[in-house]
């Protein structure tokens, strides 16, 4: 193998491992049905947030606590 092929599995490879992390951050995303209110305070989330985010439970300021 030379050097070139080589180049080109490594780039395979760190893409390969790319696309696994991103498919596992995507299934933390949450899903569903966005709550109208902050499960934690109480809050209204912003309908933009809403959208933004589909099944988002916690305003900005609770989710960030909570990260």
């Amino acid at each position: 193998m030379n050097q070139e092929q080589r180049l080109e599995l490594a780039r395979q490879n760190l893409q390969a491992a790319n696309d696994q992390r991103i498919a596992h951050i995507r299934q933390q995303l949450p899903q569903g049905e966005s709550a109208t209110h902050c499960t934690d305070c109480g809050v209204p989330i912003p309908e933009g947030r809403r959208n933004a985010l589909p099944g988002v439970q916690r305003c900005i300021d609770c989710q960030e606590r909570n990260e």
